[in-house]
Formats: structure tokens, C-alpha cells, sequence
């Protein structure tokens, strides 16, 4: 269930971004991420951050990573990132239920928080890029934990008036036993629970979801 970690914070920094003339390098492999994230403890992918970034004609919704568990804004986006920032994308990645209260690593493993929360802390993240970038929407593009993170926000928290599409990497639209750790007939009750309110939700609106 989402990357292997070793970082990510909530902490502002001044990425590398990409021009007609350089585009950003691409890693060809997934857990590149972690190499930036120990190099550059708590900053941002490459091709992510850049709040001055103005929307093209062509990409006009600024794109949002949410990451998957234990991952963060750094770590999970190694190779998705540049390759959406050279295409002309203006994107912008969170870290969201991490313990900040913690040394680094622990820090910045995100992922970590009850679902409300973390879907919260989504949503002031976009109205910060919409607001930096004039932008009226956002694309969010989740891989696992984040997909649900991405659902809960657009479904229960007002996000669907902010998003005009969701990409889903690996997602957990069935629910995730990983509660059942702490007790599995209450891991169960809190999983059943989501997932017949997912359900609904998506039968009822499920073309306004992806499209």
C-alpha cells in the first residue's frame, strides 16, 4: 500500500522546474523518490511546488499529487512528476497525515492520520495552489491511500466543486484490512462502513468522478 518511505514533510522549498530549453531528467525507476528525499530531507520533487506557476491554455487545472501510505510529496513523485511538469503541467504535491512532532525519517512518513483528517488537510492544500494559481479546479492524481483520501475529500469535504478530475494509481475502492491490525471486528466495522458510503457515492455519481 503505497511507496516505501523514508521522508516527507509539510515544509515549503524551491524545486527545480522545468523550461522549453531543459527539461527536467526523468528516473526510470519508482523508488527514486526515496534517493531525493535522503539527499534533500523534506523538499519537494523535482518540477513540484512552484506557487508562481501560471496555468497554460493547454493544462488549464494545476495537477495535485496525493501520495500513498508511509510515502510523502517527495518520495512517492520521483518519476510522475518531472514527466508532468516537461509536459507543461503546472503540479504541486503535499505530504498529509505525517507526525511532524518527530525526528526525521519518522517525520516524514505520511499517510499516518485517520482518513477525515487527512482528506482536511487535502483540502487546504488545494485551496492554497487554487488560490496561488487563479485556477478555479484541480486534477488530483492519488496512488493508493491517496485515491481514498482523494474520494473522501471530493465526496464528503466540498472538493467536488474544486475538482474537475481524479486519477486513480492502485486504488483501494474496496476498503483495506490494514484497520483489522488493531482489532479485526472493529477494523472491519470501520472498513464496511467507508466502503457502503463509497458505494453510494459512486453509483450515484461515478461520472462525475472520472471523466
Amino acid at each position: 500500500m503505497g511507496a516505501l518511505a523514508v521522508a516527507g514533510a509539510v515544509a515549503a522549498s524551491a524545486p527545480s522546474l522545468a523550461s522549453a530549453n531543459e527539461p527536467l531528467p526523468v528516473p526510470s525507476g519508482f523508488l527514486s523518490g526515496i534517493v531525493l528525499e535522503a539527499t534533500n530531507p523534506g523538499g519537494s520533487a523535482p518540477g513540484t511546488n512552484d506557487f508562481s506557476c501560471a496555468p497554460s491554455a493547454a493544462h488549464p487545472d494545476p495537477v495535485v499529487l496525493v501520495h500513498g501510505t508511509a510515502a510523502n510529496r517527495q518520495t512517492n513523485w520521483g518519476v510522475l512528476a518531472p514527466v508532468l511538469a516537461n509536459d507543461g503541467y503546472c503540479v504541486f504535491a503535499l505530504t498529509f497525515g505525517n507526525r511532524t512532532d518527530q525526528p526525521w525519517p519518522i517525520s516524514v512518513a505520511g499517510g499516518l492520520a485517520p482518513l477525515g483528517d487527512s482528506a482536511g488537510q487535502l483540502s487546504d492544500f488545494v485551496d492554497d495552489v487554487l488560490s496561488a494559481t487563479g485556477a478555479s479546479k484541480v486534477d488530483l492524481i492519488g496512488h493508493s491511500q491517496g485515491t481514498t483520501v482523494s474520494a473522501y475529500y471530493v465526496k464528503f469535504l466540498g472538493g467536488d466543486a474544486k475538482v474537475s478530475k481524479i486519477v486513480s494509481i492502485a486504488p483501494l475502492w474496496d476498503g483495506s484490512v490494514v484497520g483489522r491490525l488493531g482489532g479485526r471486528a472493529a477494523g472491519r466495522r470501520r472498513g464496511t462502513g467507508f466502503r457502503q458510503r463509497h458505494l453510494r457515492h459512486r453509483t450515484a455519481r461515478r461520472g462525475r468522478l472520472l471523466r
